[in-house]
This record gives structure tokens, sequence and C-alpha cells, in this order.
């Protein structure tokens, strides 16, 4: 059996994750795995499997409340020079050449044309397209673009990244904001059934002249297009302009393009229309660019009172729904949380300690890998190898790398570490924390 999952589908299931945001479900990014992967520290992909997500959960060190999150598409900065492709409707996967770009005023347009030369060669752009037009409009190098949106100040902030950019739909009332206000306008205004381009399934053959090209379909206005032939075959065909205006009709569901003259080919060519994704170019960015990714967004300062370890690192990056308290049934709201067992002491003193050592308890037989070492407390976690035991009033603690200390208490985590859904483990190579130190964490899932 040969089957798939649509594009639809996966729009359905991004769709689903970014609304249940909004609803009593709580997000929290996890930071954890303070021991080296291996002996060279070489970063392991991870397995999706019940004992990693285990793993993971027992490794956890903190967690933060996720404040927001956006659909995100891969990031495709605009440079002269460069070959892009034209929206196809096609496409199961992002082309080599990329068919949307992001320019250096943080506007983002789609490629609806990338010029041919008359032997069907597809030609380098070289003029920045600018400008926030509802319409498409032709650069002097022959592309056509459509201007979808401009990134605004905060969502920048949030979610723009080396790899990847926002997009979102701006709802009917989108305040303030010029930015979202400039999208709506782009949405409200954008044209259904349009054609932008062409592809030549056969290119035919005889050819001794450019044929005539008629478009006909269910179009309420006729889209327009030319053609070119060289070496008897067709190379390129191309939406006609008219007065400034790109001529791709509209309200188009079905379209027979047909080509006549051109001499006497011997064999007619084939072309097939490439019509605008539902509601248009600009009706639904999120569409235009086929996100079907959601990116969350969290930025851990410093200690966070507390709850986030210094003088460690992690190695491990999760995304957490519906953590409960320790110990009960109640769900964890608070904004951060610590995910180990805090040992305290009696007597001794703990700075002899080191992170990532073992530490054993001389009553109790408990042993621990220690996340966080100051004089008075032990910030540690248990795993399958070190066991499960628990820590003692009166336990002895000591390590291999010497020191010791009189346990007074052990308190358990803020959080359950076991509950909630685990949706994501990333992992990464290590990462230290500092006081004044500020993460920029942004787990994305793709469907």
């Amino acid at each position: 059996m040969a089957a798939i999952i649509t594009p639809t589908f996966r729009k359905q299931l991004a769709d689903d994750l970014f609304n249940s945001f909004d609803d009593s479900d709580n997000f929290y990014i996890g930071i954890g795995r303070s021991e080296q992967w291996n002996t060279l520290d070489d970063v392991v992909v991870p397995v999706s499997s019940l004992k990693e997500e285990k793993q993971a959960r027992e490794s956890l060190q903190s967690i933060i409340q996720v404040p927001d999150r956006s659909y995100v598409v891969p990031k495709n900065n605009w440079q002269s020079g460069t070959i892009y492709s034209a929206y196809k409707d096609n496409l199961s996967a992002y082309p080599n050449n990329p068919y949307y770009v992001l320019t250096q005023a943080n506007a983002v347009y789609i490629c609806l044309y990338a010029n041919k030369n008359s032997n069907g060669v597809t030609q380098a752009s070289n003029i920045e397209p600018s400008g926030s037009s509802k319409n498409a409009f032709r650069t002097g190098d022959g592309y056509v673009w459509k201007f979808l949106y401009t990134l605004g100040t905060a969502e920048s902030n949030k979610f723009l990244s080396s790899g990847y950019m926002p997009v979102k739909l701006v709802i009917a009332d989108p305040g303030n904001t010029v930015s979202d206000l400039e999208q709506l306008g782009i949405q409200d205004s954008a044209i259904p059934g349009q054609i932008a381009n062409f592809d030549i399934v056969n290119p035919g053959a005889g050819y001794t002249s450019d044929p005539t090209v008629t478009i006909l379909g269910d179009g309420t206005i006729t889209a327009k297009a030319t053609a070119t032939y060289a070496a008897g075959v067709i190379t390129k065909v191309v939406i006609s302009d008219s007065a400034g205006t790109v001529m791709m009709g509209r309200d188009y569901n079905k379209v027979e393009v047909v080509l006549t003259g051109g001499g006497s080919p011997t064999t007619t060519a084939v072309v097939r229309a490439v019509i605008a994704p539902q509601g248009g170019y600009g009706a639904d960015p999120r569409n235009d660019l086929r996100s079907t990714a959601i990116m969350f967004n969290a930025k851990p300062a410093g200690p966070q009172g507390g709850d986030f370890l210094i003088g460690n690192d992690f190695r491990q990056i999760v995304l957490l729904r519906d953590i409960l308290q320790y110990d009960s049934s109640e769900p964890f709201i608070e904004t951060t949380g610590r995910a180990g067992k805090k040992l305290t002491k009696s007597s001794g003193n703990f700075l002899s300690f080191a992170n990532d050592g073992v530490v054993v308890g001389g009553i109790s037989g408990a042993k621990a890998i220690i996340d966080y070492v100051d004089s008075d407390q032990l910030i540690v976690h248990q795993t399958e190898i070190t066991g499960y035991r628990t820590f003692v009033t009166g336990d002895t603690l000591t390590t291999t790398e010497g020191g010791s200390g009189i346990m007074d208490s052990e308190q358990p985590p803020e959080i359950d570490i076991y509950s909630g859904k685990l949706m994501l483990i990333d992992n990464r190579a290590s990462i230290s924390r500092s006081v004044d130190q500020t993460e920029d964490i942004k787990p994305i899932i793709q469907f």
C-alpha cells in the first residue's frame, strides 16, 4: 500500500498545536542533561522511544513557561546574484532554490516568476524587491514578486533566528501595529485563482516562431501570456504585462493552456498553468510559504529566582505541556520551576563537591548526579545508573572527588518530572550558564 499524509493534514496538525496554546494548556521549555554525552562529548541524535523520553525527564534541571509561539519557515535572505525558484503548486518540499525572500528591510516577498532567457535558462536576481504594493510587480531583472508582510520588531525579537523567520495570519482587529495593519491590507486585497507561472510539461518540436498562448478556464478575468521558442522547442511561457500590471487573471480553478501557430510544429507543446493557493497570494502567508512548523520561545535570564542553575551546563532542550506540581494532581502554573532534588546540610561544606560528580549517602546508599553546588546545598538528579533511593537525614554525603557533609534534609523538586506530555527532545552541544547570561531558546516542532 502506498499512502501519504497530505500538506493539508500537516497544516491542520500545526494549526491544532498553535491553537491549543490559547487553551488551558501550559507549555514549558526545559533544559537539562549536565553530564557529557560520551567521552568526546559528541552530541547524540535522539531516538523516538519511551526510554529516551524517560531519560530526558530524569535529566531535567529547570523549566520556564513559554510566553508565545509562532508559525515559522526557513529563512531566505535576498542576495544579489542568486537564482530563485518561482512558486509551484507541485512541490512536496522546499526547492533547492528558494521561492521567497526576506529583504534588508525585513519585508517578505514570494517569487511568482523567475526570469528565464530565450533558451529557458533561469537567470539570477539582481534587483532586491521593495515596497508594499498590493499587486504583483515585475522588477527590472525580469522577476515577478508579490509582497506578503513585514516583520514587526516584537516578533523579530522573539522568533527570527539564523535559520527561521516568523509567518502569521493577521486577525481582523490587529490593533495599531503598523506591520499588522499593512499585512491585513494585503490579506484583504488578495485575488483568488490567479495564474502566476507555467510548467512546460512537453516542449514540443518543430517550432519556427513564437506561438500564440490562449488561456481557457473558469476565470472571471482572463489571464494573458506569451510563449518563446528556441531551436524548435518552447523554452518559456510568461504572464504578460499591460501598463505595468501583471495579467494573472482571477478566480481560476481549472485551466487549459492552448498554443497555436508557431509555424508547423511536428509536436505541439504541452503547458500547465500554476494557480495561486486558496484565497490568492497574500491571503494567508502560512499557505503561501507552506508553513507547518511552530516555534516556541523563552528567554531564561540568570538564575531566574534560583530555579535555573548557575555554574553548570546543559545539553538538552525539551518542550513540555501540562506539567503537574510535585506529588500533586494540580497543574504547575508558576513561571519557572526546579526539576532536581535539593539536599541541604547540617554540617560540613559542600564547596569541595564538583558539578556532574556522583554524591553518595553513607546511611541510605542513595546516589545522585550533582547539577549545582554551593556551601550549604546541592541540586541533584537521579537516573537508572544511579538508582532512585531516597537520601535520609544524617546521611554522610561524599563524592569520589573528595569532601563530605552531613545532610539535613532532602527537598523534592517543584515539579513532577514524569507528568505532562513531553513533545520535543532537542540534543545540543554543551551550553554553560552564568549569572549574567540570558538564553534565547527557540525549539521548533515540524509536521
